[in-house]
Order: structure tokens, then sequence, then C-alpha cells
């Protein structure tokens, strides 16, 4: 039992490492079962923003050492409340499944953007620290 839990630990912690490695698995695999590009793209966005959230999260804390815990978490609710109140003006209705759709594609798009810059700086300073 000790050994599957050392493998699941290993995989849980290697997607959150490299999460492009996680978003090109998603992509694949739902590309084979869906035979369709776009909806496979949706599906690596939905199924990895996660790993590009606790990514950016740990990089920071390992860089600057700081944590973006209440960061993270304010800057969704305020990405969801712009949504709420660009809906409410346009339709008249807020569609909450709508709106947490978007904010997590929104997430997506930002996290990712800045997981990449935050890779190459870390290797930037490393390299320059040696």
């Amino acid at each position: 039992m000790n050994n599957l839990s050392s493998i699941i630990i290993y995989l849980i912690s290697s997607l959150i490492t490299v999460p492009l490695l996680s978003t090109y698995v998603v992509y694949f695999i739902s590309k084979k079962i869906h035979h369709h590009q776009w909806r496979a793209v949706h599906q690596a966005v939905h199924y990895t923003n996660i790993f590009y959230i606790i990514a950016v999260h740990l990089i920071v804390q390992l860089l600057f050492d700081y944590s973006l815990f209440w960061l993270i978490l304010v800057l969704h609710l305020l990405i969801l409340m712009i949504i709420m109140i660009y809906q409410r003006k346009k339709y008249t209705d807020i569609h909450i499944l709508l709106g947490l759709k978007l904010l997590w594609r929104i997430s997506f798009l930002i996290f990712f953007i800045s997981y990449l810059i935050l890779i190459i700086f870390g290797m930037i300073k490393y390299i320059w620290l040696m």
C-alpha cells in the first residue's frame, strides 16, 4: 500500500510541477476520445487550470518567499464580480454558471502566462546567481 500511495503522490506533484505536460496529456486524451479539436482544448483548459494556479503560487513562494494565496482569491472574486456586473448590464439576467465558466477560462489565461513568465524569470535568476 505504501508503494501505491507514493506513486500517486509523485504523479500529483509531477502534474503540479509541470502543468504544461498535464495540459498536453489531457488535450491528447480528449482529442482521441472526442475527435474534436476545440472541445479537446476546452477540456484541457478546464481540467488543468488548478495545476497552473498551484504552480504559480508555489513558484512565487520559491522565488520571492511570499504567499499569493489571498491575492489569488481576491483576483478570482474581483474578476467574477466584473463578469457579473457586465452580465447584469448587458443581459439584465445573471447566469452564474456561465460567469464561473468565463472566470475559469480567464483564470487559465492569466495563470498560464504567469507560469511561463515566472519559469523564464526563475531560470534567469538561478543562472545569474551561479
